[in-house]
């Protein structure tokens, strides 16, 4: 129902202007908009689309509210190693965020959900990280130098 409300050939001529601009390959931003109006305007977008809030708060409510509209929403932490960060680093964090990596650089989510600060930091080149991600199965033998080198080259700190 709001996703008919909100169609932006029914908000007036700066709404049809942002449509056609954001679903022909242009960037664009929305400021000023109420939140509900930015999701239902976000509905109308062809994927792939990087959603940026200002704080993991509302992240999370953006995750949830794109979800209705998306398949595939993912969210990208932001990096433990930043200044907020120092006092109450958690290996989870870390985890969380190699993981939405991976789902970034292999699953192709419609959404990314993600704060200005997980943006801070250099973001990892997508055909790199494709290049030296690694599986190891149950049984398999690598020596510790080797599996060593290529956590190093996957980011992992000695």
């Amino acid at each position: 129902m709001l996703k008919q409300t909100l169609a932006p050939e029914l908000l007036g001529a700066n709404y049809q202007k942002f449509n056609i601009s954001a679903n022909g390959g242009q960037r664009v931003a929305c400021y000023n908009l109420p939140t509900p109006v930015k999701y239902a305007l976000t509905g109308f977008l062809r994927a792939p689309i990087l959603f940026v809030t200002p704080n993991k708060i509302e992240a999370d409510r953006a995750l949830e509210n794109l979800s209705a509209y998306f398949q595939k929403v993912e969210y990208l932490p932001a990096k433990p190693d930043n200044l907020v960060f120092a006092s109450v680093f958690s290996s989870d964090v870390l985890y969380e965020r190699l993981a939405a990596i991976k789902a970034i650089a292999f699953d192709n989510p419609d959404v990314i959900v993600a704060t200005a600060e997980s943006l801070m930091g250099l973001f990892p080149n997508v055909d790199i990280y494709k290049s030296r991600a690694f599986t190891l199965n149950v049984g398999d033998e690598i020596s510790l130098s080797a599996l060593s080198e290529k956590l190093v080259l996957c980011g992992y700190e000695r």
